[in-house]
């Protein structure tokens, strides 16, 4: 766990050995395995679905699907205009000149004992023989996973033959773990309550020669610490149980899985929560050929594995046949990536710009940062540092670090006249306008738009400039809003340099204008705002608080920086509070909790006494399960962190042990930190960012997320309105109207009527987005893969009038989301 003491640490650099003594070898762990451990523990998932009554629990568990590429984190940065223009087939072959530029693209350095290296394909069908050896290539159908049948390819190289080994394989979890583990989040029966899943995400991962199962699987391969062969490691692994589809708005969770790879017990299924498997039971079939070749190396072994998609095996194969592999230009556009086991001057420089040190190794406290700053950026978070990232950040990181120079950047180059746009233009939309299709350029200054009737239009767009020969990046800053009858568009473009302009990732999330967050935390407006905060509260906004609220974010712009001190202010009464004060009379008990204290007869016992009164109102909730945990574990800090399981939660996040010692929560940099962690991580899956909602000014729904429900929004919003007058507000009008929950308007009232008529929400018509609405609008957009399940656009709303209405049925009303779960506010303030 990273300590908090060093901020600026990041993930060390691994070690240059390739084997370690046997003597020294960890094997499986005596508790804590996430890992599934063989046929006995998916048959006994198998007996635990056969006792499910139809007609209630399956109904509440989602459809298990593999997301389009556009949602999922491994394929969605390679939907880019460069590698489409390529026409990379579904056919698809590995040899050692793609290997190479792979290897080249990813800044990967894999190594091995005696020049083995591991690889995956996912979304790979191997073509030919489940086990295939000495090939100086691979083919293989580029086919998506299902988590049910063998459709990827694992195996080894060898880099001194610069020949290959391949095995039918999956690289994915397993339907049945899945749903597992939606059971264990959700509260329902099952029969393995100890077992996670998750899906680990592409890169170069470190492994070795140990075993797996509790030494039932020996030899397999092991994933390993990078930097100490004798421990297991630790890795930011993708967990969904929302929708079960892994998604790029899923759960990013910094663990250790224990996601091995060995054998997936059977010829016909796989069975892994998380692991990568080969097809055949233990020492035989595929897996039997896979475990000769390890085994041979030896107890303790290291050999590193490649996890990358059949997708970008195609796209590596295509750019060799059109001969330009050379073309760094290109190669990075379509290729190039920087993500978990990345190595060099490249990930320095990103690392140097989240914050780091610079270790110059992309591990996983780098991918949790990288999941942050995308969010803080209004992109999607897939954890991969690509190309679009760079232009969405304005950090140039690709190609910044070609020079030992580059690793220690000096000041930045004085501005440049904006290049004269001549030559032709080309527009990539990248899904920055609903509904438009880009036209030919008729001239070098014009672009033709054609949008489909009624389409409503937000469009932003990134150009391509030929100018004196080369390409020179260019921003579209223009926004139209409305609905367009279906008509044809011409947008005049003025053209310029790109490092002289902001980001241009144009979505919902990237509208305000950026903000020095320097020039923002000032010592005369902190303690304008906060005059009688802690001293040490007030100094950590000064001293740390830029830099922490930059990396989320925050300090964007004046409009998010007020919005976040609004509703810290007002959670820790400005800063004045720790910990939560339970000091109640009886009289203000029954105002504060009406349900638990009807009369004041009923709270006598509990005025004045805090720790009675924490344990009663806490107890049995918010993951306290210990006696005494509701007042061990109540709020403390800016954000007034309740209840263990939220301890625990941020103890991970920030890399302190808050649940050891929950008064930690409350030191000034932990307590920044966990408020800013909360703001970056209330959002539910295929919800907007609070950092979208801030931009929008939507205090309802971000007290929402804080809160659990509108304790004392008036104060909330007095607070907001003191902050703006301190900090400022901006100018930029809200592009589209959405609808988020927390919102209560007419706009809420028509989204549940539309949603009761479809028959995925009950109740009455409220006005009131709250968990059951978002629930129902979930079921509805997720059943038609709709992006954004979370919220409603104009386009929900097309979809929800146009959709055609179920047919009447006898299914019970009683098992859908309702309007009325209005939940207990978490705290009383």
């Amino acid at each position: 766990m990273t300590d908090i003491s060093d901020p600026m640490a990041d993930d060390p650099r691994p070690t240059d050995a390739l084997s370690i003594a046997a003597s020294e070898i960890v094997d499986d762990p005596t508790a804590g395995e996430e890992f599934d451990t063989g046929p006995e523990a998916l048959a006994a998932l198998e007996r635990g679905e056969a006792r499910i009554d139809p007609t209630t629990e399956s109904a509440t568990i989602p459809e298990i699907r593999w997301s389009i590429d556009a949602d999922q984190p491994d394929y969605a940065h390679l939907r880019t205009s460069a590698a489409d223009a390529l026409g990379a087939g579904a056919a698809a072959a590995l040899n050692w000149p793609v290997w190479q530029l792979l290897m080249r693209a990813n800044r990967f350095k894999p190594t091995g004992k005696d020049g083995l290296v591991a690889f995956g394909l996912r979304g790979a069908k191997l073509s030919g023989a489940d086990s295939q050896a000495g090939l100086a290539e691979v083919s293989f159908e580029d086919i998506r996973p299902n988590h049910a049948d063998f459709n990827c390819t694992l195996g080894i190289v060898d880099t001194n033959a610069r020949t290959f080994r391949a095995y039918r394989g999956s690289t994915v979890p397993n339907k049945k773990w899945m749903r597992n583990y939606y059971k264990i989040v959700h509260n329902l029966p099952t029969d393995r309550p100890d077992t996670k899943c998750n899906l680990l995400p592409t890169g170069c991962y470190i492994y070795r020669v140990a075993s797996h199962s509790g030494g039932k699987i020996k030899p397999a391969l092991r994933m390993t610490n990078p930097d100490d062969l004798t421990q297991d490691a630790a890795c930011t692994v993708l967990r969904t149980s929302e929708d079960l589809a892994f998604s790029h708005d899923d759960l990013w969770d910094k663990t250790t899985p224990y996601d091995n790879i060995h054998c997936a017990y059977s010829e016909s299924s796989f069975s892994s929560a998380g692991c990568q498997t080969i097809k055949g039971a233990d020492k035989s079939g595929a897996w039997g050929d896979f475990q000769k070749v390890i085994g041979d190396l030896g107890q303790g072994a290291r050999i590193d594995y490649v996890l990358l998609t059949g997708r970008e095996v195609a796209i590596a194969a295509a750019i060799i046949a059109a001969g330009q592999q050379d073309d760094t230009a290109l190669v990075d556009a379509c290729l190039g990536r920087l993500r978990v086991g990345s190595e060099g001057p490249d990930v320095v420089a990103m690392q140097k710009k989240l914050g780091f040190r610079g270790s110059g190794y992309f591990g996983p406290v780098t991918k949790v940062a990288v999941t942050k700053s995308e969010d803080a950026h209004g992109r999607d978070s897939d954890g991969i540092y690509a190309p679009a990232d760079d232009l969405a950040t304005g950090w140039q990181v690709f190609g910044a670090a070609q020079s030992p120079a580059a690793a220690d950047p000096g000041p930045a180059p004085e501005p440049q006249p904006d290049p004269a746009p001549t030559g032709p233009i080309t527009l990539s939309l990248a899904g920055a306008a609903n509904g438009a299709r880009a036209g030919v350029a008729t001239s070098p200054d014009t672009v033709t738009l054609l949008a489909e009737p009624g389409t409503p239009l937000n469009i932003a767009a990134d150009l391509t400039l030929n100018a004196r020969g080369g390409d020179v990046p260019l921003r579209l800053n223009a926004a139209i809003e409305g609905a367009v009858p279906g008509i044809v568009l011409e947008l005049q473009l003025t053209a310029r340099a790109a490092q002289s302009t902001p980001s241009a990732a144009a979505t919902a999330e990237t509208r305000p204008e950026a903000t020095s967050s320097g020039a923002l935390l000032t010592t005369e407006r902190i303690d304008a705002f906060l005059p009688r905060a802690l001293p040490e509260y007030r100094a950590i906004f000064v001293e740390e608080g830029a830099d922490i609220l930059a990396r989320y974010g925050l300090t964007a712009n004046p409009r998010r920086l007020s919005q976040f001190l609004a509703q810290i202010s007002h959670e820790s009464g400005g800063l004045r509070l720790k910990s939560e004060s339970l000091n109640y009379s009886a009289t203000r008990l029954t105002e504060v909790w009406p349900n638990r204290f009807p009369t004041e007869a009923d709270a006598a016992p509990f005025a004045g006494n805090e720790e009675a009164l924490g344990n009663e109102v806490y107890g049995g909730r918010l993951g306290n399960s210990e006696p005494g945990d509701g007042f061990r574990f109540r709020g403390r800090g800016m954000i007034q962190l309740t209840g263990r399981d939220n301890y625990k939660r941020f103890s991970s996040l920030v890399g302190v042990d808050l649940v050891t010692d929950p008064d930690r929560a409350a030191d000034p940099k932990t307590a920044l930190l966990v408020a800013a962690e909360f703001w970056a991580g209330a959002k539910r899956s295929g919800e907007r960012s609070m950092n979208a909602l801030a931009d929008d000014d939507k205090l309802r729904a971000i007290t929402y997320r804080i809160n659990g429900g509108f304790t004392n929004l008036d104060h909330r919003a007095a607070e907001l309105a003191r902050a703006k007058s301190i900090f400022g507000d901006i100018n930029t009008p809200v592009a589209r109207a959405i609808t988020d929950r927390g919102d209560n308007d007419d706009q809420v009232r028509t989204l549940q009527l539309l949603l009761i008529e479809h028959r995925v929400l009950r109740g009455k018509v409220d006005g009131k987005f709250g968990n059951g609405t978002y629930k129902g609008l979930f079921a509805f957009k997720n059943a038609r893969r709709m992006e954004g399940a979370g919220y409603a656009d104009a386009a929900t709303f097309s979809a929800l009038r146009d959709a055609a209405r179920p047919a009447e049925t006898t299914e019970a009303m009683t098992a859908l989301p309702s309007t009325e779960d209005e939940p207990e506010p978490v705290r009383p303030f």
